[in-house]
Protein backbone atom coordinates (compact mmCIF):
# COMPACT_ATOMS: atom_id res chain seq x y z
CA UNK A 1 0.00 0.00 0.00
CA UNK A 2 1.18 3.12 -0.79
CA UNK A 3 1.16 6.46 1.19
CA UNK A 4 -0.83 8.14 -1.09
CA UNK A 5 -3.59 5.46 -1.03
CA UNK A 6 -3.73 5.85 2.39
CA UNK A 7 -4.58 9.20 2.29
CA UNK A 8 -7.11 8.34 -0.37
CA UNK A 9 -8.85 6.15 1.81
CA UNK A 10 -8.65 9.16 4.71
CA UNK A 11 -10.00 11.43 2.38
CA UNK A 12 -12.80 9.23 1.16
CA UNK A 13 -13.79 7.84 3.76
CA UNK A 14 -12.02 8.74 7.08
CA UNK A 15 -9.08 8.90 9.09
CA UNK A 16 -10.11 6.01 11.03
CA UNK A 17 -10.80 3.96 8.05
CA UNK A 18 -7.25 4.61 7.21
CA UNK A 19 -5.88 3.93 10.30
CA UNK A 20 -7.15 0.36 10.36
CA UNK A 21 -6.04 -0.44 6.69
CA UNK A 22 -2.46 0.78 7.95
CA UNK A 23 -2.59 -1.35 11.07
CA UNK A 24 -3.75 -4.44 9.86
CA UNK A 25 -1.15 -4.32 6.33
CA UNK A 26 2.42 -5.48 6.28
CA UNK A 27 4.52 -3.48 8.34
CA UNK A 28 7.52 -1.45 7.09
CA UNK A 29 9.35 1.80 8.55
CA UNK A 30 6.82 4.79 6.57
CA UNK A 31 3.95 2.29 7.60
CA UNK A 32 4.94 2.28 11.44
CA UNK A 33 6.27 6.27 11.41
CA UNK A 34 2.40 7.05 9.58
CA UNK A 35 0.76 5.04 12.41
CA UNK A 36 2.51 6.74 15.51
CA UNK A 37 1.59 10.39 13.64
CA UNK A 38 -2.04 9.02 13.17
CA UNK A 39 -2.51 6.93 17.12
CA UNK A 40 -3.54 10.40 18.58
CA UNK A 41 -6.16 11.85 16.48
CA UNK A 42 -7.95 8.64 16.14
CA UNK A 43 -11.72 8.65 17.26
CA UNK A 44 -11.43 5.54 18.89
CA UNK A 45 -15.61 5.56 19.17
CA UNK A 46 -15.40 5.97 15.65
CA UNK A 47 -12.78 3.50 14.94
CA UNK A 48 -14.71 0.75 17.65
CA UNK A 49 -17.79 1.38 15.25
CA UNK A 50 -16.04 0.47 11.98
CA UNK A 51 -14.15 -2.12 13.06
CA UNK A 52 -15.75 -5.57 12.45
CA UNK A 53 -15.57 -7.28 15.77
CA UNK A 54 -14.03 -10.18 13.83
CA UNK A 55 -10.68 -8.15 13.84
CA UNK A 56 -10.81 -7.23 17.55
CA UNK A 57 -8.47 -10.45 18.73
CA UNK A 58 -6.06 -9.73 15.75
CA UNK A 59 -6.36 -5.52 16.51
CA UNK A 60 -4.87 -6.23 19.89
CA UNK A 61 -1.77 -8.11 18.85
CA UNK A 62 -1.24 -5.88 16.19
CA UNK A 63 -1.32 -3.22 18.17
CA UNK A 64 0.78 -4.80 20.87
CA UNK A 65 3.70 -5.75 18.32
CA UNK A 66 3.75 -1.83 16.62
CA UNK A 67 3.73 -0.44 20.65
CA UNK A 68 0.78 1.30 19.93
CA UNK A 69 -1.19 -0.59 22.91
CA UNK A 70 -1.13 1.88 25.25
CA UNK A 71 -2.58 5.26 22.64
CA UNK A 72 -5.77 2.10 22.82
CA UNK A 73 -8.28 3.77 25.70
CA UNK A 74 -9.28 0.95 28.21
CA UNK A 75 -12.60 0.35 27.73
CA UNK A 76 -11.30 -0.40 24.24
CA UNK A 77 -8.26 -2.72 24.93
CA UNK A 78 -11.03 -4.90 27.15
CA UNK A 79 -13.20 -5.83 24.44
CA UNK A 80 -10.18 -6.56 22.19
CA UNK A 81 -8.59 -8.95 25.09
CA UNK A 82 -12.36 -10.14 25.39
CA UNK A 83 -12.23 -11.35 21.91
CA UNK A 84 -8.65 -13.00 22.45
CA UNK A 85 -10.04 -15.27 24.85
CA UNK A 86 -13.13 -15.87 23.47
CA UNK A 87 -11.60 -16.87 20.31
CA UNK A 88 -9.12 -18.96 21.86
CA UNK A 89 -11.98 -20.85 23.48
CA UNK A 90 -13.64 -20.85 20.40
CA UNK A 91 -10.38 -22.37 18.56
CA UNK A 92 -10.25 -25.22 21.62
CA UNK A 93 -13.56 -25.86 20.63
CA UNK A 94 -13.15 -26.41 17.13
CA UNK A 95 -9.76 -28.68 17.70
CA UNK A 96 -12.05 -31.12 19.82
CA UNK A 97 -14.32 -31.79 16.59
CA UNK A 98 -11.37 -32.44 14.26
CA UNK A 99 -9.99 -34.32 16.59
CA UNK A 100 -13.01 -36.83 17.04
CA UNK A 101 -13.83 -36.04 13.20
CA UNK A 102 -10.42 -36.40 11.68
CA UNK A 103 -9.84 -40.60 13.30
CA UNK A 104 -13.47 -41.07 12.63
CA UNK A 105 -13.54 -40.41 8.97
CA UNK A 106 -9.84 -42.40 8.51
CA UNK A 107 -11.07 -45.67 10.03
CA UNK A 108 -14.15 -45.52 7.80
CA UNK A 109 -11.70 -44.97 4.88
CA UNK A 110 -13.37 -41.24 3.97
CA UNK A 111 -10.84 -39.03 2.93
CA UNK A 112 -11.00 -35.30 4.36
CA UNK A 113 -9.60 -31.62 3.19
CA UNK A 114 -9.54 -28.78 5.55
CA UNK A 115 -10.57 -25.76 3.62
CA UNK A 116 -10.39 -21.53 4.90
CA UNK A 117 -10.94 -21.00 8.37
CA UNK A 118 -9.16 -24.17 10.31
CA UNK A 119 -6.03 -24.07 8.50
CA UNK A 120 -5.92 -20.26 8.49
CA UNK A 121 -6.28 -20.25 12.15
CA UNK A 122 -3.32 -22.31 12.27
CA UNK A 123 -0.70 -21.32 10.02
CA UNK A 124 -1.32 -17.85 8.86
CA UNK A 125 -2.26 -16.31 11.95
CA UNK A 126 0.72 -15.49 14.31
CA UNK A 127 -1.31 -17.29 16.98
CA UNK A 128 -4.50 -19.93 17.38
CA UNK A 129 -6.22 -17.09 19.44
CA UNK A 130 -6.48 -14.04 16.53
CA UNK A 131 -8.88 -15.53 14.10
CA UNK A 132 -12.64 -16.25 15.13
CA UNK A 133 -14.62 -19.02 12.81
CA UNK A 134 -18.06 -19.70 12.13
CA UNK A 135 -18.39 -22.65 10.87
CA UNK A 136 -15.48 -25.57 9.56
CA UNK A 137 -15.64 -26.43 6.27
CA UNK A 138 -14.71 -29.97 4.98
CA UNK A 139 -14.02 -31.22 1.53
CA UNK A 140 -14.96 -34.82 0.78
CA UNK A 141 -15.08 -36.65 -2.25
CA UNK A 142 -18.38 -36.75 -4.05
CA UNK A 143 -18.59 -40.59 -3.49
CA UNK A 144 -18.17 -40.09 0.34
CA UNK A 145 -20.60 -37.00 0.74
CA UNK A 146 -23.41 -39.34 1.84
CA UNK A 147 -21.15 -41.90 4.29
CA UNK A 148 -19.66 -38.36 5.67
CA UNK A 149 -23.06 -36.64 6.25
CA UNK A 150 -24.31 -39.87 8.12
CA UNK A 151 -20.66 -39.46 10.38
CA UNK A 152 -21.33 -35.61 10.88
CA UNK A 153 -24.83 -37.00 12.42
CA UNK A 154 -23.31 -39.34 14.89
CA UNK A 155 -20.89 -36.94 16.40
CA UNK A 156 -24.25 -34.44 16.78
CA UNK A 157 -24.74 -32.04 14.03
CA UNK A 158 -27.66 -31.62 12.47
CA UNK A 159 -29.31 -28.88 10.06
CA UNK A 160 -30.84 -26.05 11.96
CA UNK A 161 -34.92 -25.26 11.03
CA UNK A 162 -33.45 -22.16 9.94
CA UNK A 163 -32.00 -23.75 6.79
CA UNK A 164 -34.47 -26.24 6.04
CA UNK A 165 -35.65 -23.68 3.43
CA UNK A 166 -33.47 -21.73 1.42
CA UNK A 167 -35.04 -18.66 -0.21
CA UNK A 168 -35.61 -18.36 -4.47
CA UNK A 169 -33.42 -15.88 -4.53
CA UNK A 170 -30.09 -17.52 -2.97
CA UNK A 171 -26.82 -16.00 -5.12
CA UNK A 172 -25.71 -19.17 -5.67
CA UNK A 173 -28.45 -20.84 -7.31
CA UNK A 174 -29.35 -17.56 -9.23
CA UNK A 175 -25.85 -16.99 -11.18
CA UNK A 176 -24.43 -20.23 -10.77
CA UNK A 177 -24.50 -23.46 -12.69
CA UNK A 178 -27.49 -25.76 -12.62
CA UNK A 179 -25.36 -28.68 -11.16
CA UNK A 180 -23.51 -26.25 -8.71
CA UNK A 181 -23.93 -27.57 -4.85
CA UNK A 182 -26.00 -26.10 -2.27
CA UNK A 183 -24.16 -26.92 1.36
CA UNK A 184 -26.03 -25.99 4.24
CA UNK A 185 -24.19 -26.02 7.84
CA UNK A 186 -25.24 -28.48 10.30
CA UNK A 187 -24.66 -27.25 13.91
CA UNK A 188 -23.64 -29.17 16.75
CA UNK A 189 -26.68 -29.82 19.19
CA UNK A 190 -26.52 -27.44 22.08
CA UNK A 191 -23.78 -24.68 20.82
CA UNK A 192 -23.48 -23.01 17.96
CA UNK A 193 -20.76 -25.00 15.82
CA UNK A 194 -21.27 -25.14 12.35
CA UNK A 195 -19.94 -27.64 9.97
CA UNK A 196 -20.09 -27.32 5.96
CA UNK A 197 -19.67 -30.54 3.80
CA UNK A 198 -18.80 -30.08 0.77
CA UNK A 199 -17.88 -32.01 -2.49
CA UNK A 200 -16.93 -28.69 -4.91
CA UNK A 201 -14.85 -25.17 -4.40
CA UNK A 202 -16.20 -21.99 -5.89
CA UNK A 203 -12.15 -21.82 -7.98
CA UNK A 204 -13.11 -25.47 -9.70
CA UNK A 205 -15.64 -27.63 -11.36
CA UNK A 206 -18.58 -27.19 -12.07
CA UNK A 207 -18.26 -23.46 -12.09
CA UNK A 208 -14.62 -23.50 -14.17
CA UNK A 209 -13.02 -26.22 -15.81
CA UNK A 210 -10.52 -27.46 -13.29
CA UNK A 211 -11.15 -31.12 -12.34
CA UNK A 212 -11.53 -31.81 -8.65
CA UNK A 213 -9.99 -34.65 -8.85
CA UNK A 214 -6.71 -32.81 -9.74
CA UNK A 215 -7.12 -30.94 -5.87
CA UNK A 216 -6.77 -34.43 -4.13
CA UNK A 217 -3.98 -35.38 -6.36
CA UNK A 218 -1.84 -32.34 -5.45
CA UNK A 219 -3.28 -31.96 -2.02
CA UNK A 220 -0.91 -31.94 0.94
CA UNK A 221 -0.42 -33.08 4.34
CA UNK A 222 -0.62 -30.78 7.04
CA UNK A 223 0.71 -30.95 10.78
CA UNK A 224 -2.23 -28.44 12.16
CA UNK A 225 -1.83 -27.86 16.04
CA UNK A 226 -0.73 -31.82 16.29
CA UNK A 227 -3.64 -33.14 14.12
CA UNK A 228 -2.35 -34.52 11.06
CA UNK A 229 -4.59 -33.99 8.35
CA UNK A 230 -4.54 -32.68 4.93
CA UNK A 231 -5.78 -29.60 2.75
CA UNK A 232 -5.15 -28.07 -0.33
CA UNK A 233 -1.32 -27.38 -2.19
CA UNK A 234 -0.67 -23.63 -1.18
CA UNK A 235 -1.40 -21.98 -5.10
CA UNK A 236 -5.16 -23.84 -4.79
CA UNK A 237 -5.59 -22.85 -1.11
CA UNK A 238 -4.71 -19.17 -2.63
CA UNK A 239 -7.19 -19.70 -5.67
CA UNK A 240 -9.88 -20.97 -3.61
CA UNK A 241 -9.57 -18.11 -0.94
CA UNK A 242 -9.44 -15.31 -3.53
CA UNK A 243 -12.68 -16.83 -5.31
CA UNK A 244 -14.74 -17.68 -2.12
CA UNK A 245 -14.28 -14.05 -0.83
CA UNK A 246 -14.15 -11.92 -4.39
CA UNK A 247 -16.78 -13.65 -6.61
CA UNK A 248 -19.19 -16.29 -4.75
CA UNK A 249 -19.43 -13.66 -1.64
CA UNK A 250 -18.68 -10.02 -3.50
CA UNK A 251 -16.58 -9.05 -0.90
CA UNK A 252 -19.32 -8.94 1.94
CA UNK A 253 -17.53 -10.16 4.56
CA UNK A 254 -14.93 -7.19 5.00
CA UNK A 255 -12.13 -6.55 5.09
CA UNK A 256 -10.79 -9.95 7.79
CA UNK A 257 -11.23 -12.23 4.43
CA UNK A 258 -8.99 -9.64 2.46
CA UNK A 259 -6.36 -9.97 5.64
CA UNK A 260 -7.03 -14.07 4.97
CA UNK A 261 -5.52 -13.85 1.56
CA UNK A 262 -2.85 -11.24 2.76
CA UNK A 263 -1.60 -13.52 5.13
CA UNK A 264 -1.58 -16.83 3.26
CA UNK A 265 0.80 -14.90 0.56
CA UNK A 266 3.25 -13.13 3.76
CA UNK A 267 3.45 -17.29 4.62
CA UNK A 268 4.37 -18.49 1.33
CA UNK A 269 6.12 -15.29 0.28
CA UNK A 270 9.29 -16.53 -1.87
CA UNK A 271 7.09 -20.18 -2.56
CA UNK A 272 4.41 -18.98 -4.64
CA UNK A 273 5.28 -19.10 -7.98
CA UNK A 274 2.99 -16.64 -9.28
CA UNK A 275 3.51 -17.17 -12.84
CA UNK A 276 1.73 -20.47 -12.45
CA UNK A 277 -0.82 -18.22 -10.96
CA UNK A 278 -1.08 -15.54 -13.05
CA UNK A 279 -1.47 -18.87 -15.99
CA UNK A 280 -4.21 -20.87 -13.99
CA UNK A 281 -6.37 -18.04 -13.37
CA UNK A 282 -6.26 -17.05 -17.22
CA UNK A 283 -6.79 -20.66 -18.30
CA UNK A 284 -9.76 -21.09 -15.66
CA UNK A 285 -11.37 -17.95 -16.55
CA UNK A 286 -11.19 -15.98 -13.71
CA UNK A 287 -8.47 -13.89 -14.61
CA UNK A 288 -10.30 -10.74 -13.79
CA UNK A 289 -11.39 -11.58 -10.20
CA UNK A 290 -7.55 -12.54 -9.32
CA UNK A 291 -6.41 -9.52 -10.62
CA UNK A 292 -9.45 -7.12 -8.44
CA UNK A 293 -8.62 -9.12 -5.10
CA UNK A 294 -4.63 -9.08 -5.37
CA UNK A 295 -4.85 -5.39 -6.93
CA UNK A 296 -6.83 -5.04 -3.48
CA UNK A 297 -4.81 -6.37 -1.27
CA UNK A 298 -1.43 -5.17 -2.68
CA UNK A 299 -3.30 -1.43 -2.43
CA UNK A 300 -4.93 -1.62 0.48
CA UNK A 301 -2.42 -4.29 2.86
CA UNK A 302 1.43 -3.61 1.22
CA UNK A 303 0.48 -6.85 0.24
CA UNK A 304 3.83 -8.46 -1.39
CA UNK A 305 2.69 -8.88 -5.19
CA UNK A 306 4.81 -9.05 -7.86
CA UNK A 307 3.98 -5.94 -10.62
CA UNK A 308 4.67 -8.93 -13.50
CA UNK A 309 1.38 -10.50 -11.99
CA UNK A 310 -1.25 -7.83 -12.98
CA UNK A 311 0.88 -7.20 -15.84
CA UNK A 312 -0.13 -11.00 -17.18
CA UNK A 313 -3.49 -10.75 -15.56
CA UNK A 314 -6.91 -9.50 -17.32
CA UNK A 315 -7.40 -6.70 -15.91
CA UNK A 316 -11.48 -5.61 -14.94
CA UNK A 317 -12.38 -3.36 -18.18
CA UNK A 318 -13.75 -0.41 -15.52
CA UNK A 319 -10.99 -1.04 -12.74
CA UNK A 320 -11.28 1.92 -10.91
CA UNK A 321 -15.15 1.36 -10.49
CA UNK A 322 -14.85 -2.10 -9.28
CA UNK A 323 -12.53 -1.24 -7.13
CA UNK A 324 -14.80 1.42 -5.89
CA UNK A 325 -17.77 -1.46 -5.36
CA UNK A 326 -15.34 -3.77 -4.04
CA UNK A 327 -13.75 -1.27 -0.86
CA UNK A 328 -17.62 0.14 -0.41
CA UNK A 329 -17.99 -3.72 1.12
CA UNK A 330 -14.86 -4.25 2.60
CA UNK A 331 -14.73 -1.35 4.73
CA UNK A 332 -18.48 -1.83 5.88
CA UNK A 333 -17.20 -4.94 7.21
CA UNK A 334 -20.88 -6.11 6.43
CA UNK A 335 -22.01 -4.16 9.93
CA UNK A 336 -25.06 -2.77 8.03
CA UNK A 337 -26.17 -5.99 6.57
CA UNK A 338 -25.28 -8.38 9.64
CA UNK A 339 -28.08 -9.69 11.44
CA UNK A 340 -30.79 -8.11 8.94
CA UNK A 341 -33.06 -10.76 7.21
CA UNK A 342 -31.37 -10.83 3.91
CA UNK A 343 -34.91 -11.20 1.94
CA UNK A 344 -35.93 -7.83 3.49
CA UNK A 345 -32.50 -6.07 2.17
CA UNK A 346 -32.93 -8.04 -1.11
CA UNK A 347 -36.78 -6.28 -1.78
CA UNK A 348 -35.27 -3.01 -0.88
CA UNK A 349 -32.22 -3.69 -2.98
CA UNK A 350 -34.84 -4.22 -5.83
CA UNK A 351 -35.02 -0.90 -8.57
CA UNK A 352 -38.93 -0.15 -8.55
CA UNK A 353 -41.51 -1.41 -6.09
CA UNK A 354 -43.25 -4.51 -8.30
CA UNK A 355 -39.87 -6.05 -8.61
CA UNK A 356 -39.43 -5.58 -4.72
CA UNK A 357 -43.08 -6.89 -4.34
CA UNK A 358 -42.53 -9.70 -6.96
CA UNK A 359 -39.50 -10.71 -4.63
CA UNK A 360 -41.43 -10.99 -1.43
CA UNK A 361 -44.36 -12.63 -3.02
CA UNK A 362 -41.97 -15.44 -4.52
CA UNK A 363 -41.00 -16.37 -1.04
CA UNK A 364 -44.92 -16.70 0.41
CA UNK A 365 -45.51 -18.29 -2.75
CA UNK A 366 -42.77 -20.27 -3.81
CA UNK A 367 -43.28 -22.55 -6.44
CA UNK A 368 -41.33 -26.38 -5.90
CA UNK A 369 -38.27 -25.17 -7.81
CA UNK A 370 -37.60 -22.82 -5.24
CA UNK A 371 -36.71 -25.50 -2.96
CA UNK A 372 -33.17 -26.61 -4.42
CA UNK A 373 -32.45 -30.28 -5.58
CA UNK A 374 -29.72 -31.76 -2.80
CA UNK A 375 -26.46 -32.58 -3.83
CA UNK A 376 -26.04 -33.25 -0.45
CA UNK A 377 -28.23 -34.51 2.35
CA UNK A 378 -27.96 -31.81 4.79
CA UNK A 379 -29.84 -29.25 2.13
CA UNK A 380 -33.22 -31.85 1.42
CA UNK A 381 -36.13 -30.13 2.14
CA UNK A 382 -39.07 -31.46 2.22
CA UNK A 383 -40.74 -32.54 -0.98
CA UNK A 384 -43.91 -30.36 -1.03
CA UNK A 385 -45.74 -27.83 -3.85
CA UNK A 386 -48.55 -25.40 -3.36
CA UNK A 387 -49.78 -24.19 -0.51
CA UNK A 388 -48.31 -26.69 1.51
CA UNK A 389 -45.04 -25.56 0.19
CA UNK A 390 -45.94 -22.34 1.38
CA UNK A 391 -47.22 -22.66 4.42
CA UNK A 392 -44.27 -24.39 5.45
CA UNK A 393 -42.00 -22.28 4.11
CA UNK A 394 -43.75 -18.76 6.08
CA UNK A 395 -44.12 -20.76 9.02
CA UNK A 396 -40.50 -21.67 9.43
CA UNK A 397 -39.81 -18.15 8.30
CA UNK A 398 -41.72 -17.06 11.80
CA UNK A 399 -39.76 -19.27 13.43
CA UNK A 400 -36.28 -18.28 12.80
CA UNK A 401 -36.55 -14.40 11.64
CA UNK A 402 -38.63 -12.89 13.94
CA UNK A 403 -36.21 -13.46 16.56
CA UNK A 404 -33.74 -12.33 14.17
CA UNK A 405 -35.76 -9.01 13.44
CA UNK A 406 -35.93 -8.54 16.54
CA UNK A 407 -32.86 -8.10 17.42
CA UNK A 408 -31.66 -6.27 14.50
CA UNK A 409 -34.52 -3.64 15.64
CA UNK A 410 -32.95 -3.43 19.17
CA UNK A 411 -29.62 -3.11 17.44
CA UNK A 412 -31.34 -0.10 15.53
CA UNK A 413 -30.88 -1.53 12.28
CA UNK A 414 -34.70 -1.28 11.10
CA UNK A 415 -34.38 2.22 11.03
CA UNK A 416 -35.04 3.43 7.70
CA UNK A 417 -31.65 5.17 7.80
CA UNK A 418 -29.90 2.09 7.86
CA UNK A 419 -32.10 0.01 6.25
CA UNK A 420 -31.12 1.84 3.26
CA UNK A 421 -27.53 1.98 3.60
CA UNK A 422 -27.76 -2.11 3.97
CA UNK A 423 -29.81 -1.99 0.59
CA UNK A 424 -27.53 0.26 -0.77
CA UNK A 425 -24.52 -2.18 -0.37
CA UNK A 426 -26.71 -4.95 -1.99
CA UNK A 427 -27.32 -3.04 -4.58
CA UNK A 428 -23.46 -2.23 -5.16
CA UNK A 429 -22.54 -5.75 -4.35
CA UNK A 430 -25.07 -6.96 -7.30
CA UNK A 431 -23.42 -3.85 -10.03
CA UNK A 432 -20.20 -5.56 -9.08
CA UNK A 433 -21.02 -8.93 -9.94
CA UNK A 434 -23.54 -7.37 -13.08
CA UNK A 435 -19.80 -5.63 -14.27
CA UNK A 436 -17.34 -8.24 -13.99
CA UNK A 437 -20.15 -11.20 -14.87
CA UNK A 438 -20.61 -8.50 -18.27
CA UNK A 439 -16.68 -8.64 -18.87
CA UNK A 440 -16.03 -12.23 -18.31
CA UNK A 441 -18.70 -12.81 -21.02
CA UNK A 442 -16.99 -10.72 -23.12
CA UNK A 443 -13.99 -11.99 -22.73
CA UNK A 444 -15.13 -14.83 -22.94
CA UNK A 445 -16.52 -14.49 -26.52
CA UNK A 446 -13.50 -12.42 -27.60
CA UNK A 447 -11.07 -15.79 -26.51
CA UNK A 448 -13.58 -18.32 -28.61
CA UNK A 449 -13.18 -15.61 -31.36
CA UNK A 450 -9.76 -16.04 -31.27
CA UNK A 451 -9.72 -20.06 -30.96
Amino acid sequence: MTEDFIHTVARQYSLEHAFLLALVGRRDAPRLQLLEAWASRIDWRRFERIASPELFAYLAHVLTETGLWSRCPPWLQEQFRNRQRFTAAQWLRWRLELQHIVPLFREQGIDLILLKGAVLTGTAYPTTSLRSMTDLDLLVRPGDAERALRLIELVGFRCPQRFRFLPPHDDRRRFGPADAEVSVPLQKTGTRALIEVHTQLESAEPWYPVSTAQLWKTAQHLDLCGLSCKTLERHEFLLHLIMHLSEHHLFEHGLRALLDVHLWIELHHGRIDWSWIAAEATRRGYAQWVYLTLRLAHDALATPVPAEVFASLRAPEQLEKVQQLAYEQILAQGREINGVPRLLLFALAQPNVPEAARVLMGRLIPSRAAIPVAQLRSVAGPQLTGVRLAVRSVLNDMRSRIPQCYRAWRAGQLRWNSLKRAAGLVRSANQLRELMLTQTRSATGADQCTR
